[in-house]
């Protein structure tokens, strides 16, 4: 061992070889992370994306529900603007 460092050059090598093969695995090990937690995130945001569209599609059948006839019934009874017999005449008037 003593015959490795007798030539400072060679020792000098070695030791800048040793830190760039340990900066290199550091930055191998810290993108590995980055690239896990980037994975991650991209499921997350993908599954966002996913309720998304079902809400888009939710709301868009509620939109359809809304403009139909039933719809119109259904909130004048539940809020008290038209009593039955008025809600009967009225789909009686239409046939």
């Amino acid at each position: 061992m003593n015959k490795i460092f007798q030539n400072k050059r060679t020792a000098f090598l070695i030791v800048c070889l040793t830190l760039v093969l340990v900066l290199l695995v550091c930055v191998l090990v810290t993108m590995l992370m980055q690239y896990s937690a980037l994975t991650a995130r991209a499921e997350n945001l993908s599954a966002l994306i996913d309720k998304a569209m079902q809400d888009t599609a939710d709301a868009d059948k509620l939109w359809q529900y809304m403009q139909t006839d039933e719809y119109v019934y259904e909130w004048a009874r539940n809020n008290g603007k038209l009593t039955e017999d008025q809600i009967n005449w009225v789909v009686s008037q239409q046939n």
